[in-house]
């Protein structure tokens, strides 16, 4: 067995890995195996050198590099010229040739083949697909906050939309309401002549005249007829009288039979 480098392994860089055991040692040269493409981006390309205690048993070699590359030991499998090893054999139990004084001298170093199970994830593949994955979740996470500001916009102009028709109708209502009430009041329209009761309403006495129409109510009109004259007071009322008689509060004049130019008559009563 030959135990010097080739040229091309000597122009691939390695790592060192911290020494096992003491000495007398044997200089080991662990390879990747081609064989594991998705593992070898994590490992130096010439693997990783170790000096490892003739009296140590592969296994202290094997518990060293899962715990560098933060695999299971059982991931890693070790073989030598083809050939598997026992992890509870040294190197030389394995049956490996080990190097002599002068190959030591020269450099040369026991080589083995590393292999890593397929699927297993190395600490810095791990580290990269939880990076990825964080990253992932992180876009997902901004994405969902732009579909939610997005819906709370949209809600938010649909509740100003709503709002602003809603006070178009509010408007539209009222100013229908006003044009409802202004034909209403030009169709009712009518003129009375208003003296206090007791007086007399002449030709040539007309009295209060009062505009106001025929649908208001006998308590409306009072109360219009005391506002003209000046009489609000909250410790009474005024009360109106047609044909010689108290007209009723809710009664409208159109019920009364008040038409355009009669005479009402009008006093205060107390409280």
């Amino acid at each position: 067995q030959s135990f010097l480098p080739t040229r091309s392994h000597q122009a691939m860089a390695t790592e060192e890995l911290e020494a096992i055991g003491g000495d007398p040692h044997n200089e080991l040269q662990l390879r990747p195996s081609t064989g594991n493409c998705s593992s070898l981006e994590d490992l130096p390309p010439g693997g990783y050198v170790v000096k490892l205690a003739k009296s140590e048993k592969m296994g202290s070699l094997k518990a060293a590099v899962a715990a560098k590359l933060d695999v299971p030991q059982d991931a890693l499998t070790f073989t030598h010229d083809g050939e598997g090893l026992d992890d509870d054999k040294t190197v030389k139990e394995n049956g490996v040739t080990e190097p002599g004084v002068a190959a030591r001298k020269r450099g040369a170093k026991v080589e083995f083949q590393l292999f890593i199970k397929s699927g297993v994830e190395t600490c810095a593949q791990r580290s990269r697909r939880e990076a990825a994955e964080a990253a992932q979740a992180e876009l997902l996470r901004k994405q969902e906050e732009e579909e939610r500001a997005r819906r709370e916009q949209l809600a938010e102009q649909r509740r100003i939309e709503g709002e602003r028709k809603a006070e178009e109708l509010k408007l539209t209502q009222a100013v229908n309401e006003r044009r409802r009430l202004e034909e209403e009041m030009n169709r009712n329209r009518l003129t009375i002549r208003c003296a206090p009761l007791g007086g007399t309403l002449g030709p040539e006495l007309r009295g209060q005249e009062l505009q106001t129409g025929s649908h208001f109510t006998v308590t409306e009109v009072a109360q219009q007829l005391a506002t003209a004259l000046g009489m609000l007071n909250d410790g009474g009322g005024l009360m109106l009288v047609f044909n010689g008689e108290p007209m009723q509060g809710r009664m409208t004049l159109q019920q009364a039979g008040v038409q355009e130019g009669s005479e009402v008559y009008y006093y205060w009563e107390g409280a």
